[in-house]
C-alpha cells in the first residue's frame, strides 16, 4: 500500500509524516529616513580681492568694511606676511601686527603674502590636531556631522526646532568628547571643531589636506568684480569642490592683487 505524502488539505508531509512547516516570505519593508533639504553653507572667514580703485589706506584699520566692500564683514588677521620686507612694502599690508613671528596680517598684495607657508603650517598643524581628536574621541561611534540635523530642522522648523536639531548633534558621544576635550585643553591650537566632524572621520591625511587648501582660500572668496565662489552646501563632495576651485583661482592671482582675510562671526 502507497504511504501517504499529503493530506486532503494538500499541505506537504516529510518522509516520517508529519507536517512541513509553512514558510511565509517576508514582505520588504522599507524604512522612512527623516525629510531633510540641503542647508546653505556655513561661512565664517571669507578672502576678498580688493578692487584695484579702493585706497589701502581706508582699509588700514579694518573698519566700515560693509560701506566700502558690501560685504557683513570685518578684518581678521589670519595671512602671513613674507619674512625680511621692507618698510615701504609693510606699508602696503593691511592690519599687520609687529609682535609675531611670522607676522600676521589681513591682506596686502598677494606677492607679499607667504600663501606657500601657511600652507605648510596648515597641514602640520592639522596633522597633530588630528591625532589629539583621535585621542579624545577614541571608543566612540561615527557621529552625523552638522548639516544633517540642520537639514532636518529646514525641513520642518515647527516639527524639528533648532533647538532640538542642535541638541541632538552635541548629544551623540563623539561630539560630546569633543567638547569635553575643547573645555579641558581650551587654546586655538587644541581646538577641536565640531563642524569639521566630517573631515575627521576621513582620516588624518584627508582632514590635513583640508586645513592646508582652506589656510589659503577660507570659507568663500569674493574676486575682484564681487563674484562668490563658495561650497553649494555643507555636503562633503561640495566642500571639496569648492576647495578645488578655490584654490585654483587664488594661485593664479596677478601678483599685485591685493586680499582681505574678513570674518563674519
Amino acid at each position: 500500500m502507497a504511504k501517504k505524502t499529503q493530506k486532503s488539505t494538500g499541505q506537504p508531509l516529510t518522509r516520517h509524516g508529519s507536517r512541513v512547516q509553512e514558510v511565509l516570505s517576508a514582505k520588504p519593508t522599507t524604512t522612512e529616513l527623516p525629510a531633510t533639504v540641503m542647508p546653505p553653507p556655513t561661512i565664517r572667514y571669507s578672502l576678498v580681492c580688493l578692487p584695484e580703485e579702493l585706497p589701502t589706506a581706508v582699509l588700514s584699520t579694518g573698519r566700515n568694511l560693509a560701506r566700502h566692500l558690501n560685504v557683513p564683514a570685518k578684518a581678521f588677521a589670519a595671512l602671513w606676511a613674507k619674512p625680511g620686507l621692507y618698510l615701504w612694502q609693510r606699508r602696503q599690508l593691511i592690519g599687520l601686527g609687529k609682535d609675531r613671528r611670522p607676522a600676521v596680517c589681513a591682506g596686502g598684495p598677494v606677492k607679499l603674502i607667504d600663501l606657500a607657508a601657511m600652507r605648510h603650517a596648515a597641514h602640520l598643524g592639522a596633522t597633530m590636531r588630528h591625532n589629539m581628536w583621535h585621542t579624545a574621541t577614541r571608543g566612540t561611534q561615527v557621529a552625523s556631522p552638522w548639516h544633517v540635523f540642520h537639514g532636518r530642522h529646514l525641513a520642518d522648523p515647527s516639527g524639528y526646532p533648532l533647538d532640538k536639531a542642535k541638541a541632538d548633534f552635541e548629544g551623540q558621544r563623539r561630539v560630546v568628547a569633543m567638547r569635553l576635550h575643547n573645555t579641558n585643553w581650551f587654546g586655538p591650537d587644541n581646538e577641536l571643531d565640531p563642524l569639521e566632524l566630517d573631515f575627521y572621520q576621513c582620516g588624518a591625511a584627508a582632514y590635513a589636506n583640508y586645513r592646508a587648501l582652506r589656510a589659503m582660500c577660507t570659507d568663500s572668496v569674493i574676486t575682484e568684480n564681487g563674484q562668490r565662489i563658495q561650497p553649494e552646501s555643507d555636503l562633503l563632495p561640495h566642500r571639496q569642490a569648492f576647495l578645488a576651485k578655490a584654490v585654483r583661482y587664488v594661485e593664479n592671482l596677478d601678483p599685485r592683487q591685493r586680499v582681505l582675510c574678513v570674518t563674519h562671526n
